[in-house]
């Protein structure tokens, strides 16, 4: 018998080089068979592809399904073959970068965190999302945001504020973004009465770091929203392009908001 690891390797493989179309139409096939069905039977869903790569392959995988698992279900090869096909899309899709603050060794030359944070800005169709623990100093981004505010963008801000956090934040979040840039988004912060405390009675705080942009592009750093941060500072982060991860952690944040457990404040 061989291997378990010859059908995985067919699965992946079909979803590799197969576009995902015609994959999900031999998964449809697939689902219409009966569970005891024979290899024979299984085999005329093979004649019936034109298409020679994908043939040859779907013939491959059910002589390891055949010789692998004989109890696996048709349906079960569909979901094994739908999941991977979809893995691997989103893999195709997304694009993962390194993204620093601070001195660059020889060969090194990663993009610089305030200049593609101005980028993403600057190239914003429909929201942002910035999520940041403290802000000020940011005269250029804040900018660039008022920019895309006038470009219809919506702009939402998750932010700490000296009112919200035991006075752990030295800058008021109205006042780091600016009354202008205020009023033309939307300012939350994380309410103490919200916040969960340790034994001693201190509370957490809102220490995430992280723009979405249109839900496509995001970056994840341990970079404030501050002129040391993003100019001067050694920091790290990783810009995500493409795939649902963006979209998932802008979804991530609207929930909280939609929970109540960020709340909307107004400039005073």
């Amino acid at each position: 018998m061989k291997s378990e690891n010859h059908l995985l390797q067919s699965i992946v493989a079909i979803a590799r080089h197969i576009p995902p179309e015609m994959v999900f139409d031999i998964c449809s096939r697939l689902e219409a068979i009966p569970n005891d069905s024979t290899f024979e039977q299984r085999k005329n869903i093979v004649k019936s592809i034109t298409q020679p790569d994908l043939r040859n392959r779907m013939l491959q995988l059910f002589h390891d399904w055949e010789d692998s698992y004989t109890t696996l279900s048709p349906v079960g090869i569909s979901l094994a073959l739908k999941a991977s096909t979809e893995t691997n899309k989103n893999y195709k899709t997304q694009n993962i970068d390194l993204v620093w603050t601070g001195p660059n060794p020889p060969g090194c030359m990663y993009r610089q965190t305030y200049q593609v944070l101005i980028d993403l800005i600057r190239s914003s169709k429909a929201s942002i999302l910035i999520v940041t623990f403290v802000a000020y100093k940011i005269q250029e981004i804040t900018a660039a945001l008022i920019d895309a505010a006038k470009r219809n963008v919506k702009i939402n801000f998750v932010i700490e504020s000296i009112g919200k956090s035991d006075g752990k934040v030295l800058f008021d979040a109205i006042k780091a973004i600016g009354p202008e840039l205020a009023k033309m988004s939307e300012v939350f912060v994380w309410p103490q009465e919200k916040r969960t405390t340790n034994p001693d009675g201190k509370y957490g705080s809102l220490h995430a770091k992280c723009a979405v942009i249109d839900k496509e592009r995001a970056i994840v750093s341990s970079a404030n929203l501050t002129e040391f941060a993003l100019d001067i500072n050694m920091e790290m982060g990783l810009l995500i392009t493409g795939g649902d991860i963006p979209r998932k952690i802008s979804n991530h944040f609207l929930k909280l908001i939609e929970m109540g457990i960020l709340e909307k404040i107004s400039e005073k």
